[in-house]
C-alpha cells in the first residue's frame, strides 16, 4: 500500500532516474575539463605542446636554412628573403601603438 512507507516499484523508479540524473552531469563535467593526451611508449604529451613543439622546430629550420643560403650566394634570392621574412612575421606580435588600454589597467577618475 502507498501509504505504509514501503517503497512501491514506482518510487524506486523514480530514485534511481533522480540518481542517474545526478550521474551524468557530474560525468560530463570530468569528461569535459579532462585535458587530452597523446601517450607514447617513453612519454605522453598534448597536442597543443607538440603542435607547437613541430611549428617552433620547422621555424628554425626554415630561419636557419634561408639565412644559410643567402649567406653563401653573392646576390640575394628573393625566394630565401621571403622565406625568412615571413618566418619572422608570423612569429613577432603585432604592434599594439595608438590601441587603448585594456579595461582593467585603464584608470577611473
Amino acid at each position: 500500500m502507498p501509504g505504509d512507507g514501503v517503497p512501491t516499484e514506482d518510487t524506486k523508479t523514480q530514485a534511481s532516474e533522480a540518481a542517474e540524473k545526478q550521474k551524468v552531469p557530474t560525468l560530463l563535467t570530468k569528461e569535459a575539463n579532462a585535458v587530452p593526451e597523446w601517450k607514447s611508449c617513453c612519454f605522453k604529451i598534448s597536442p597543443a605542446c607538440a603542435t607547437f613543439s613541430v611549428q617552433v622546430v620547422f621555424s628554425a629550420f626554415l630561419i636557419i636554412f634561408s639565412a644559410y643560403k643567402l649567406i653563401i650566394i653573392d646576390a640575394p634570392d628573393p625566394l630565401y628573403v621571403s622565406l625568412l621574412t615571413t618566418t619572422v612575421g608570423v612569429w613577432l606580435p603585432s604592434p599594439l601603438h595608438g590601441l587603448s588600454p585594456p579595461p582593467s589597467t585603464s584608470q577611473t577618475s
